[in-house]
């Protein structure tokens, strides 16, 4: 793929003749995730993104054809409980779905989506396209920051005023799944 410039000529011969040629990439015949996507982990609660490339039968990048269509599902653990799924390199706006529809906008030989994980566990994409070979990526979704707390064992009963009075809570991600990293929590009254 590229340009090139020929010469032909023999022993002897008084003049050479020169010309230029220009071999283009084929149509697709394959899709693919670009390297280091989707990234080998992820977070519950993150907004991350995923590059897809489409390349013709001899491995080369193509923009042949022009607004080419293809799907991106999810499946796995890590597609549960509100998986956000969006065309383009934004969460913002995204609604909860498992698959999604994306586009190679023109000649643009590779395309990207988002997405926002809520529960923990493995999470694998596949991207299909009419006639093409599927592309398939994996990352493993581990809990996200502390989003809010929750009581496990809330006070009760009536309590002294000037008694201790025992509860326990935990932190939890976005998704609602239990963080373990060390956070500082205020409680108040």
């Amino acid at each position: 793929v590229g340009t090139s410039t020929l010469t032909a000529s023999s022993a002897g011969a008084m003049s050479a003749t020169t010309n230029s040629v220009t071999v283009n990439a084929s149509t697709a015949t394959t899709l693919r995730f670009a390297a280091g996507s989707p990234p080998a982990t992820s977070a519950v609660g993150g907004c991350l993104q995923a590059t897809l490339e489409r390349l013709d039968v001899e491995g080369n990048l193509t923009g042949v054809p022009s607004d080419l269509a293809v799907s991106a599902a999810a499946t796995g653990a890590g597609s549960t409980n509100g998986l956000v799924l969006v065309a383009g390199s934004s969460c913002t706006g995204g609604t909860p779905q498992t698959s999604v529809g994306l586009t190679f906008s023109g000649t643009a030989n590779s395309t990207t989506f988002s997405y926002s994980p809520r529960a923990p566990g493995s999470l694998t994409f596949t991207v299909t396209g009419a006639s093409l070979t599927s592309a398939v990526g994996t990352t493993t979704v581990g809990a996200g920051n502390v989003d809010h707390v929750a009581y496990v064992s809330p006070p009760t009963g009536d309590q002294q005023y000037d008694g201790c009075v025992p509860f326990q809570v935990e932190a939890l991600d976005v998704g609602g799944n239990r963080v373990s990293t060390a956070e500082t929590v205020s409680l108040s009254t």
